[in-house]
Formats: structure tokens, C-alpha cells, sequence
């Protein structure tokens, strides 16, 4: 039943954050954009993921932020308008902003996207990279509650082949080895 509604539903959902990203786009007039993940790339899901049935609103609005890769996003990209791509549920969407604006996102000079399938990102950066400069924060991957992150392959691979600054997994990893 599930899969049902959210079929039903995710082509206006995907309608609504393409409108807000083209309305974004006409208010920023940026010739370049910071897209940046938030789970496993700004704050550090996996760890806690057992706390996600408990209470979805705490689990979310209590990650811890992923401190090395914000430090160099700020250091580096701060100067650009900032859209946030995330897999995630559409009624995760105001305890996100919560989230974002309380580990230092001016959340009103920013976009947060939430899309219900990784693949649904790529859209949303194909229609930025034929328009504009676009650099790109991104794990890509999932499963590491279990042990051993996968990588979603496919979309990984159309993102290599964007005009794309696009740093991945490992990078995030690097960034907050700390």
C-alpha cells in the first residue's frame, strides 16, 4: 500500500520542488550553486538509525552534524546559494529545516529538496548543470547499519558524467576523519 501512495503522490511532489527550484534560481540570479546531501554527508545518520522508529521527529532533529564536512563547505563554498538534495520523506520536511537551522544553515537563503528515491536527484542536477556551475556533496550510498555501505551505482555513474564538481563518499570520509 505504501508503494502505492507514494507512487500516487511523488509526481507532485516532484512538481512542487521543481517549481520552488526554478522560483530559487530566479530570486539567487548565481551563475554557480552548492548542492550538498544531508544524511552521511552534513550529519551523521547511520549511527543512530536504531532511534528512527522510536521517534522519527527526535531522531531527525538530533543528528549530530558531520563537523569536518560543514567546516569546509563553509571555508570553501560559502560565498554560494546552497540547495540541499535529500532522500527523504516529504513530512520529514520541516523537522529537516529545524535540523539544518540549527547547526548554522540560514535556512531562508536556502532550498531543501527532499526527494523519495536517489535517482529522483538526478533531475534536479541535470536541469542545474546544463544551466550553471554546480558543485556537489554526496555519499550516495546506504546499508551501513548493517555493516558495509553499498553505493547507488547507477546514479553515481550519471553524476560522473554531469558538468560536475562532485565529491563523494570518500571525500566525506576524509573530511571528518578526525
Amino acid at each position: 500500500m505504501r508503494k502505492v501512495v507514494k507512487a500516487l503522490y511523488n509526481p507532485f511532489i516532484k512538481f512542487y520542488f521543481y517549481s520552488k527550484l526554478k522560483s530559487f534560481i530566479k530570486t539567487k540570479k548565481s551563475t554557480s550553486y552548492l548542492v550538498l546531501d544531508i544524511d552521511n554527508t552534513i550529519a551523521d545518520t547511520w549511527k543512530n538509525i536504531e532511534n528512527f522508529k522510536k521517534n522519527r521527529k527526535n531522531f531527525f532533529f538530533n543528528l549530530l552534524p558531520l563537523v569536518g564536512t560543514i567546516q569546509y563547505i563553509k571555508e570553501k563554498y560559502g560565498h554560494l546559494p546552497i540547495i540541499f538534495l535529500s532522500n527523504r520523506n516529504i513530512i520529514d520536511y520541516q523537522v529537516t529545516k529545524d535540523w539544518l537551522q540549527k547547526n548554522g544553515f540560514n535556512t531562508p537563503e536556502c532550498l531543501l529538496i527532499l526527494t523519495n528515491d536517489p535517482n529522483d536527484k538526478l533531475t534536479y542536477l541535470k536541469y542545474l548543470t546544463n544551466n550553471y556551475a554546480v558543485t556537489y556533496f554526496d555519499d550516495l550510498t546506504y546499508n551501513h547499519e548493517n555493516g558495509k555501505e553499498l553505493y547507488y551505482h547507477e546514479v553515481i555513474s550519471e553524476v560522473k558524467k554531469m558538468k560536475i564538481d562532485y565529491f563523494d563518499y570518500e571525500f566525506i570520509l576524509k573530511l571528518n576523519s578526525n
